[in-house]
């Protein structure tokens, strides 16, 4: 009831074309909910007639059990408040009502057994000072998956929010930038921080973006015209290119070499390992095969050594060489050949390498435990 015709429909458009949106859309994970949550949690903070903040705030707290970074969303919906608040007392009294429901989650969420919320926090802070996702792989990340296009248009619908204000464009506008920039700061920080991180503010980054659009076309029609192609058209081979061979990790394919080489009692250490049983599962015999996820700690990497059963690993050709650590990549590179690698070899200027590496351990080592074996 807020939104423009025009805005609401240019960010669906640019929604559906989002190389981002699509990209994380082909796991079956967190991310679909996460988008969804966190579009109705904007929406539902957007001062108009059918503003609906409580909502918007549940919503907003049911995206962070998706994924803790929803949690940046919560500034975003306090500033909304504040802008529809017909007066400085009915906004802080309105932020206070959002405070408490998000103090009531939190804790619930701190406190409840097998809440990972804490877990995810710490493992972050831990990797300060040695962050595997610093600043710029963030920021090139962000501007990667969001593209130059729409960062511009983006850039247009902030502008136009701070030169000619209105409440609902200028909610929108901290709800878009606020979580990125946040992030940006843990970034500079020295916290690991992803660009999927951002995935909560996807939703207002496109309809701001939208309205940016919508206001260039209001000055400069044909500026708007050429700025909406080059939007829809820029995205296309990237989009075409999911359809590609080992444009994504093949498990399938890993699965059905793995059942054909490896024998009863066999164990193999995978990168995303559940994914790897799941279509082990339906093939014949599978049952007598053991996974574990990789990478694997000093006692397992020894044990596996010396075991009487075959062992082979499954493992990411991106992630070799840092990711797994030095200790498990030394532990590949002397005990174990490769055997395979399936997926097609990344083109030119395509920055994943979404093969799979296939390795088979060289040879039994009973003595391994002496040599091997932490201090």
């Amino acid at each position: 009831d807020v939104l423009p015709a025009a805005v609401a429909w240019g960010a669906a458009l640019l929604a559906a074309l989002s190389p981002w949106l699509i990209y994380h859309s082909q796991t079956a994970r967190f991310y679909g909910p996460l988008v969804l949550l966190a579009a109705l949690a904007v929406l539902w903070s957007l001062p108009g007639p059918g503003r609906r903040p409580r909502l918007g705030f549940l919503a907003a707290l049911a995206a962070a059990g998706c994924h803790p970074t929803a949690l940046l969303l919560l500034p975003g919906l306090a500033a909304a408040t504040l802008l529809a608040a017909p007066s400085p007392t009915a906004g802080w009294r309105g932020l206070r009502t959002g405070a408490l429901l998000v103090a009531a989650a939190l804790a619930l969420a701190l406190l409840a057994p097998g809440v990972a919320l804490q877990d995810v926090i710490d493992r972050a802070l831990e990797q300060s000072g040695g962050a595997a996702y610093d600043a710029r792989r963030y920021l090139l990340g962000v501007a990667y998956n969001l593209g130059p296009v729409v960062g511009l248009a983006v850039v247009l619908g902030a502008w136009a929010a701070w030169r000619e204000g209105g409440a609902p464009l200028r909610a929108l506008a901290w709800a878009a930038l606020l979580p990125p920039a946040l992030l940006l700061l843990a970034a500079l920080a020295g916290v690991s921080t992803h660009q999927r991180y951002a995935l909560a503010a996807v939703p207002a980054l496109l309809l701001l973006g939208a309205w940016g659009w919508r206001r260039l076309c209001a000055r400069r029609r044909a500026w708007g015209l050429a700025l909406a192609g080059a939007a829809l058209l820029l995205p296309m081979p990237q989009l075409l290119a999911h359809y590609d061979h080992g444009n994504r990790h093949d498990w399938r394919e890993a699965a059905a070499w793995i059942h054909a080489q490896a024998g009863p009692g066999d164990i193999i250490v995978a990168d995303e390992h559940a994914t790897l049983d799941l279509y082990l599962a339906p093939m014949p015999g599978a049952e007598a095969l053991a996974t574990v996820e990789a990478p694997v700690d000093a006692v397992k990497r020894v044990d596996f050594l010396g075991n009487r059963h075959e062992i082979w690993v499954v493992v990411k050709a991106s992630r070799l060489g840092g990711a797994y650590g030095a200790e498990f990549d030394a532990w590949l590179e002397r005990y174990f050949v490769e055997r395979e690698r399936l997926g097609a070899e990344p083109p030119a200027l395509v920055r994943h390498d979404n093969r799979l590496v296939l390795l088979q351990r060289r040879e039994r080592v009973l003595g391994a435990r002496e040599t091997e074996a932490p201090r």
